[in-house]
């Protein structure tokens, strides 16, 4: 495996978390409003 190829894999990773985690969050303001 390439660094770029890693590289390229751990960002996809972490949009990823990052994007679920956003999801959590969003959720949870709808439903306290």
């Amino acid at each position: 495996m390439g660094k770029e190829q890693k590289e390229r894999i751990l960002k996809e990773y972490l949009n990823r978390i990052s994007m679920r985690a956003i999801g959590k969050v969003e959720g949870k303001a709808l439903a306290t409003v």
